[in-house]
């Protein structure tokens, strides 16, 4: 689910001290996030700001197109269950297990699960509303399932568990 064309800046025609400021608050950001100085995008660099364009010829691509349908249907959601679209971050519960490479995100009734791992996660998510839940979205349709509360994600996946309609 990566990109080979990362946006990693967005190039302004800045004044000189604008500018240089700008490259300097890039650099604290990206190692305050433990990058090497050496790997850290210059802001203003024609070279990053080619490198950061989306190559549009991609989405005929199977992967490419694959990740287009994710994030508009990621989007849809955003927009049809309002509990994932809520700003107010004092509602929101995360759970993360390092050792099992799972997180857990819950705003409302609405579950974001993503296993990280390379082995395949059964996650209990012990929180059922009344009508029952049901998989709303899922990266890897096909082999994810919920049994009860109980949510298998394979290897490397997320997906949206939700009130049923």
């Amino acid at each position: 689910m990566v990109d080979r064309a990362p946006t990693s800046t967005y190039r302004l025609q800045l004044h000189t001290g604008i500018a240089e400021a700008v490259r300097r608050g890039r650099r604290n950001e990206f190692a305050s996030h433990g990058w090497d100085g050496a790997d850290i995008p210059d802001p203003q660099s024609e070279e990053t700001a080619a490198r950061s364009r989306l190559d549009w010829g991609e989405l005929t691509t199977p992967k490419h197109a694959r990740l287009l349908e994710w994030y508009t249907a990621l989007v849809r959601l955003r927009r049809e269950r309002r509990e994932l679209g809520d700003p107010r971050l004092d509602l929101v519960k995360v759970e993360h297990d390092h050792e099992a490479g799972t997180v857990v995100v819950r705003r409302g009734n609405q579950v974001v699960a993503v296993n990280l791992a390379q082995q395949q996660r059964r996650l209990d998510l012990r929180a059922e509303p009344s009508g029952g839940i049901e998989i709303v979205l899922a990266w890897v349709p096909g082999s994810t399932r919920l049994d009860g509360t109980v949510l298998t994600l394979p290897p490397m996946s997320a997906a949206i568990v939700g009130p049923a309609a």
